[in-house]
């Protein structure tokens, strides 16, 4: 086993116990990768607002293309008549 860093399983190693080798090895993996439910819901969160994010800018730049494009040309300004 490669993980010198880990004293449990250097020891099973040494010791040439498998089984506590592969229950050693599990414990690290659950260690690793396990996410409690909070860190769980707060990354799902995340996510979903990054994507709404992602949606809204799309929506906007369409939005905006679709402004620009149906911009009316301003009537010239109505002169004063001269009353004589």
């Amino acid at each position: 086993m490669d993980t010198p860093h880990v004293p449990a399983a250097l020891l099973v190693h040494r010791v040439g116990d498998q089984a506590g080798s592969a229950k050693v090895a599990l414990r690290l993996v659950e260690h690793l990768y396990y996410k409690t439910d909070a860190v769980y819901v707060a990354m799902r969160k995340l996510a979903i607002a990054q994507q709404q994010v992602g949606k809204d800018k799309e929506e906007e730049q369409r939005l905006a293309g679709l402004q620009s494009w149906l911009r009316r040309p301003q009537p010239p300004p109505v002169r004063a008549r001269d009353s004589a």
